[in-house]
């Protein structure tokens, strides 16, 4: 159960049942929320105490942390690297296979230790479609971001209009469209969604 300030989620209830805010059901003792207004609330304080707790368990990992994670197809290597370069001057700290994962090394390994790792992961989806990223895998990928609280990014690199069929699941998350590498509106995009909070 979540916890803010000592005050859990159900004392919350309390508080705003009290305050006039959640309305007691006379049946079976439940609550009934006011115009959505606890669910505000929830979104407000639970879910951003909990986003400064992943931060500042990053935060504490020093050079062990990456701001994100990005997924992509070997074959989009090129367009990727210049993505993540970009990143870097941005002042972004990026995950990528080609300098993290050793030879010999096991990938699955590799991605496995670095989720914990992450604050965000981004899904970049190229004329090559996934590649070695087998969609069973990449679900994988998203289940342990979603367990970790990290953000996922679907990216669509230059000449894609939209997410495929393979993977709709990740047409229900706000994407980035790239219309050329250098795309700096895309880029700023993709920033806020690593760094999250209010877009500045």
């Amino acid at each position: 159960m979540a916890v803010l300030g000592g005050m859990t989620a159900s004392d919350a209830l309390d508080v705003l049942c009290h305050t006039g805010v959640i309305a007691r059901s006379r049946r079976g003792g439940g609550y009934t929320a006011a115009c959505g207004m606890f669910k505000a609330w929830y979104l407000r304080n639970v879910r951003s105490a909990e986003r400064r707790v992943i931060t500042e368990a990053t935060d504490c990992m020093g050079d062990e942390y990456f701001d994100v994670f990005l997924a992509h197809n070997s074959k989009d290597k090129r367009e990727v690297s210049k993505v993540c370069d970009q990143l870097r001057q941005r002042g972004l700290k990026p995950w990528i296979d080609k300098e993290q994962i050793r030879p010999g090394e096991w990938f699955q390994d590799a991605i496995q230790e670095a989720i914990p790792k992450v604050r965000s992961a981004a899904v970049f989806i190229g004329p090559h479609g996934v590649g070695r990223w087998q969609v069973v895998e990449l679900r994988a990928l998203v289940s342990a971001c979603v367990e970790f609280g990290r953000a996922v990014i679907p990216v669509l690199l230059p000449g894609i209009a939209e997410i495929p069929d393979d993977l709709r699941f990740l047409r229900e998350l706000h994407q980035v469209k790239l219309r050329s590498i250098e795309d700096s509106e895309g880029v700023d995009e993709l920033e806020w969604g690593i760094r999250g909070g209010p877009r500045l």
